[in-house]
């Protein structure tokens, strides 16, 4: 007998077929968000900052170095996605990344 295989098939893209990038393409997928894009920080809870990712990295950070436990959340205040920020270091190192 013969082993199944499952295959999915998909349509790919203009702005990811490859061969096919070009940098207007990828502005959708950037990884850096603006730093001026809406953003709304939670601990736990509780809101601790709302406005630009700027202020609200900033506020998270020092919310975070006051509390050794604190659990923080950053999300895009457009999309409700969440942002990946790394609070390594002092407040200007995360705010340089």
């Amino acid at each position: 007998m013969s082993e199944k295989v499952d295959i999915t098939r998909m349509l790919l893209t203009i702005g990811i077929y490859p061969g096919n990038i070009g940098t207007e393409s990828l502005e959708a997928f950037v990884m850096n968000p603006a730093s001026d894009m809406p953003s709304v920080a939670f601990e736990g809870d509780r809101c601790i900052a709302t406005g630009n990712l700027r202020d609200v990295a900033r506020a998270a950070k020092q919310t975070l170095d006051r509390r050794k436990d604190a659990s923080v959340l950053v999300f895009d205040g457009m999309t409700g996605g969440p942002i990946d920020l790394d609070f390594r270091g002092t407040v200007d190192d995360v705010l340089a990344r």
